[in-house]
């Protein structure tokens, strides 16, 4: 009986068997199950390319908004990476993507162009790339000076001879800079100015009456002091530390020098009107100067500042005298400069940015020694020589191509010293 019952047994498995096996491998079913998987893979893949879009579109709005490359940077590596969908095969490696158990490294996004124009203004765009920048300045000058010979009778009535200087000058320089990223961290630069001078020599003392005026026009063009310079990135901007940046220049007296220009009276009317015979584009002198700016992203505005100290050497000239009937060989030692500055910028948008800046320039008095004559080898302070020149500068940039940026400029001048105003305009192309 039992041996009955196992054969029954088995008869029934082998016979079910196949039946099982036919209905596992029914290539219909298969075909839909198959599709199925298909899909759910593809619009999982779909909603992962969509999600990496909103984000790539969050950056932009973020840094169109002026946030710094840092806290973007820093945001795009908080955020958590999608994951592959449970199920799925993974997806393939991008190019240039960490292989699985590497560490990841998120890159700082790149500055938007109007970071770069403003950057580019303070001479701290450090990105091994080649920049050529003609620029044009137009420089003011209107000084007024009143002489009285005479005396005051009752505390309120001048009684004697007044006389009026006046000397208003028009000043362009078109320089040509050159500068080259050598290494993320190293700027080198060189300068070659072209200056075209005017000036009008206005005086009063026509035939002996000091009411009546006269004038004279003197101009000149030549080429300036050329000036190679050197920025080091000591420091890159963090939470608590800004960018900061050492630099050191050199200048040649390549231009024409103001010694030895004699000063003439070219009006037989007027004996009071004397104007030089030239007018000078250049100290004569060679100049070093070291200095050191910072510049700190506190979004959505940028602050920067610069100190830095000018040194003049002292040389030798055949001839210092204004007189025209007097060749006196001497020495000239100008005075060293101290300057500063401090302002703030904004980006408006992807392509434009405002900025504010405070600058001073305080000179020292400059000193003659004559070689002949009866104050030879005396050391003699040039009297009026010393400078205090303050200015209030207003930038715009704006990033014509991904090459090309305009960059403005309008100083007002706060000090007698200072020109009335200066505009500049630059084109910087970079490549």
């Amino acid at each position: 009986m039992n041996k009955i019952s196992l054969l029954s047994a088995a008869v029934a498995l082998a016979l079910s068997a196949p039946l099982a096996l036919a209905a596992d491998s029914d290539p219909e079913t298969l075909m839909r199950e198959l599709e199925a998987l298909k899909n759910s893979n593809d619009k999982q893949r779909k909603e992962l390319r969509e999600m990496e879009a909103k984000l790539e579109r969050l950056e932009g709005q973020l840094r169109a908004m002026g946030l710094g490359p840092k806290q973007v940077g820093t945001l795009a590596q908080a955020a958590p990476a999608p994951e592959p969908p449970a199920g799925s095969a993974a997806q393939p490696a991008r190019e240039g993507a960490p292989a699985a158990g590497e560490d990841t490294v998120v890159k700082e996004p790149a500055r938007t162009r109007s970071v770069e124009g403003l950057l580019q203004q303070r001479e701290a765009v450090f990105d091994q790339r080649f920049t050529i920048e003609p620029s044009l300045t137009y420089s003011r000058f209107d000084r007024r000076l009143i002489n009285l010979t005479g005396f005051l009778a009752l505390d309120a009535i001048f009684l004697g001879q007044i006389d009026v200087e006046q000397t208003k000058s028009n000043l362009f320089n078109l320089d040509l800079t050159g500068r080259w990223g050598v290494t993320p961290r190293l700027q080198l630069d060189l300068s070659v100015p072209y200056l075209y001078r005017e000036s009008q020599f206005i005086s009063g003392g026509v035939g002996g009456a000091s009411p009546v005026v006269s004038d004279q026009w003197v101009s000149n063009g030549d080429i300036g002091d050329v000036s190679m310079g050197a920025f080091y990135q000591l420091r890159r901007e963090d939470g608590t530390w800004p960018d900061l940046i050492a630099n050191v220049r050199v200048k040649a007296p390549t231009g024409k020098e103001p010694y030895g220009i004699k000063v003439i009276n070219r009006d037989p009317n007027n004996n009071n009107l004397g104007t030089p015979t030239d007018l000078a584009t250049g100290s004569g002198l060679w100049t070093a100067s070291v200095g050191l700016s910072f510049l700190k992203t506190v979004d959505p505005a940028i602050f920067f500042g610069n100190i830095g100290y000018i040194h003049n050497f002292k040389d030798d000239f055949d001839d210092i005298s204004t007189d025209p009937n007097v060749v006196a060989p001497g020495e000239i030692e100008l005075g060293d400069a101290f300057l500063w500055g401090i302002g703030v910028g904004f980006a408006v948008n992807e392509r434009t940015s405002l900025s504010f800046a405070f600058n001073q320039f305080i000179q020292g008095s400059a000193k003659q020694t004559f070689a002949v004559g009866p104050s030879a080898g005396q050391r003699q302070e040039i009297i009026g020589s010393e400078a205090n020149a303050a200015t209030f500068n207003i930038g715009v940039t704006y990033a014509l191509t991904d090459q090309m940026t305009l960059l403005t400029n309008l100083g007002v001048g706060l000090t007698s010293d200072s020109p009335d105003f200066a505009v500049r305009v630059g084109l910087p192309y970079t490549w």
